[in-house]
């Protein structure tokens, strides 16, 4: 970014502590730079003086969007970054944070004989401040409690994971956040257990009905560990997204395509199920019915080997059980 004038640094930078939207503060300096090269070109339109900015306006008037942006992101990094050095900025945090934050653990690495960076013991931060704890004892005592993991929000790639709640008007709340820097499962244990202690220390007797994840076992062998005899299911998004990535690759047909998905969603939903009371009676027709979906559709070999493969093995997961 070219030299920008304090003045107008200093307008961008009040505006922000005022949470005035990146856009808006924009065409509040565009208006401003309009107005003033009108004032010695007073013939010009607001179109002209623009197009006059573009092309001959001083640096103060050629502000864009993008530099609005780079200070908007620069004040936000200093709200929360307390040193240059992000090790150091983290203890900071956490030693101001006491309160919040429900484990921490700086990550430790060496390097091998083949020059390869061995990590010794993972990055992990939690947090849970008062709101989220009593949202976590509140609506997930009894109820579902959702994981859900999004990657690449930081520059070292660790996944940023969070446990939600569904409220009284069935919107998603957070009841706790983690940085991790693996999904592995004492990195994972070791999270909630924190967890654990503090939602606890509100609701001794707190328990969910069940939790639900991603496809991914490390999350639901950790949670085994720490809550055992809690149901531990896969999203029911991120089966059907599985299932269409993979019809997508490997059906051609458009129309078999379609259909084979509707057969699917039927094993998941199927009415006829739900009249099932006993979970191995459950099972086994949803077995029976997987089998009768490779049968239909044997055609498609490459499909079929996948589904054999990764959900034939594990009926229930298919069903959510």
């Amino acid at each position: 970014m070219h030299h920008m004038p304090d003045s107008v640094k200093q307008h961008i930078i009040a505006r922000k502590t005022h949470k005035v939207p990146n856009l808006a503060i924009y065409n509040e300096i565009q208006k401003a730079c309009v107005e003033e090269v009108k004032v010695s070109h007073p013939q010009l339109t607001d179109g002209q003086a623009r197009a006059l900015l573009q092309h001959q306006a001083p640096r103060e008037h050629s502000i864009t969007r993008h530099d609005v942006n780079n200070i908007a992101l620069r004040l936000a990094r200093d709200s929360y970054r307390k040193d240059e050095n992000d090790v150091r900025s983290v203890q900071l945090l956490v030693e101001k944070n006491k309160d919040k934050i429900i484990c921490h653990q700086s990550q430790k690495c060496h390097w091998n004989a083949a020059g390869q960076v061995v990590q010794d013991a993972p990055f992990i931060i939690g947090v849970m401040t008062d709101h989220m704890t009593r949202q976590l004892a509140l609506n997930g005592h009894g109820a579902a409690v959702i994981l859900d993991t999004t990657h690449g929000l930081v520059k070292y790639m660790f996944p940023f994971l969070s446990m939600l709640v569904m409220d009284d008007w069935l919107q998603g709340v957070p009841g706790a956040w983690a940085m991790l820097s693996n999904e592995q499962e004492p990195t994972l244990m070791t999270f909630f257990d924190a967890v654990k202690g503090r939602v606890e220390s509100l609701k001794p007797d707190w328990r969910p009905s069940c939790f639900i994840i991603d496809d991914c076992q490390a999350f639901a062998n950790a949670l085994r560990q720490v809550w055992p005899g809690v149901p531990v299911n896969l999203c029911i998004w991120h089966v059907k997204k599985a299932w269409v990535t993979n019809l997508v690759s490997k059906v051609r047909n458009l129309d078999d395509r379609e259909a084979m998905f509707k057969d699917l969603s039927a094993i998941m939903h199927g009415a006829e199920l739900n009249q099932l009371e006993s979970p191995d009676e459950l099972l086994a027709a949803v077995k029976v019915q997987m089998q009768q979906f490779c049968s239909k559709w044997s055609y498609y070999s490459g499909f079929k080997a996948y589904f054999e493969t990764e959900w034939m093995p594990r009926p229930g997961k298919s069903y959510g059980i």
